[in-house]
């Protein structure tokens, strides 16, 4: 398509044949257009072109590249409007390439997200009460948006890490209201369900043990695929 793109127009036209490409899903043509755009444009087209190009790299999960062109992108425009984008793309970078540490560290709690995105490594970093707290502060922060799906996942993380740290009446609780927010078939629903469950065992409550069991088997997906073979090798233990 470059030989038929009118001449002194090309970066603009490779830019927007590229952000055409990932509309339509075809990333690896969208990069081919966009690197050309980055290479070739003013600074204003290169902008958005290379920051068009990371967002592809990191859907793709090709963390190296993701890394490698925020970071040249940030030396290339120290004062792009882009920043805050910039440095939360290279925290979730960070969390796939498991630097849970570095994600911990930050101190960008400029959204819901980033939030949730320290807390979930502070998990992994087994910082139980630190990952509760800030899970709770996401949940919050997604329910002001009325974002539903996201409030649930926040509250099972606040769910887990207080299972974690022995607070079972708390987990219960956050499992049972996450449970309710999602639809049957969901398995972050079952795992709820299962969490909640188990946390009745650790009471001694047996009749909402019975109660979250009845809720989880009755789910569309019934336990999940993560949760039947814990179901078949022992259907009562928590």
């Amino acid at each position: 398509y470059g030989k038929h793109v009118p001449f002194g127009k090309k970066a603009e036209s490779y830019l927007k044949i590229g952000k055409s490409f990932v509309a339509i899903g075809l990333y690896t043509d969208a990069i081919e257009s966009l690197d050309s755009a980055s290479r070739m444009g003013t600074d204003t087209v290169a902008e958005e072109a290379m920051m068009e190009l990371g967002r592809v790299y990191l859907h793709q999960r090709d963390t190296a590249s993701t890394e490698r062109l925020y970071k040249a992108f940030l030396l290339r425009f120290p004062n792009t409007r882009y920043a805050d984008e910039v440095n939360g793309i290279l925290l979730k970078t960070a969390f796939l390439e498991k630097d849970y540490r570095e994600v911990a560290a930050s101190n960008d709690d400029s959204s819901p997200e980033m939030v949730f995105l320290k807390a979930r490594s502070l998990a992994r970093l087994g910082r139980h009460g630190q990952a509760a707290a800030l899970f709770e502060r996401a949940a919050a922060g997604f329910k002001a948006r009325n974002d539903t799906g996201k409030t649930a996942a926040a509250l099972i993380g606040s769910a887990d890490s207080n299972y974690h740290l022995g607070n079972f009446k708390t987990a219960a609780g956050r499992y049972k209201t996450a449970a309710g927010m999602l639809p049957d078939g969901d398995e972050d629903k079952s795992w709820a369900q299962y969490g909640a469950a188990r946390c009745y065992s650790k009471l001694n409550r047996e009749k909402a043990v019975s109660e979250a069991v009845t809720d989880l088997t009755g789910n569309k997906n019934g336990y999940g695929r993560w949760a039947a073979p814990i179901f078949a090798a022992t259907p009562k233990s928590f």
